[in-house]
């Protein structure tokens, strides 16, 4: 199972604006993931730093979440795809 987890990243003052973490994180079925971190119950596959979350759907965050969205239906189809080849024999 994969999860797609944000938190709110701290910057220096003079970084004006709101920026986030994003993190693709695969756990075990079950398992509620509470933080962006590698533990026995869950593992980071991808993770991007410092995004500036802004207005549009155009700015970093907006942008990082499609991409990992784009991995997560990627990593479940090839899932998906093992299940049906192990029924077939």
């Amino acid at each position: 199972m994969w999860v797609i987890k944000s938190s709110v990243a701290k910057m220096p003052g003079k970084c004006w604006g709101r920026y986030a973490h994003l993190a693709l994180i695969e756990c075990e079925p079950g398992h509620k993931v509470k933080l962006i971190k590698n533990t026995k119950k869950q593992r980071i596959v991808e993770r991007r730093s410092r995004l500036h979350v802004g207005k549009s759907n155009r700015d970093a965050f907006s942008r990082a979440l499609r991409d990992l969205a784009a991995i997560k239906a990627t990593l479940e189809l090839e899932a998906q795809l093992e299940i049906d080849a192990m029924w077939r024999t």
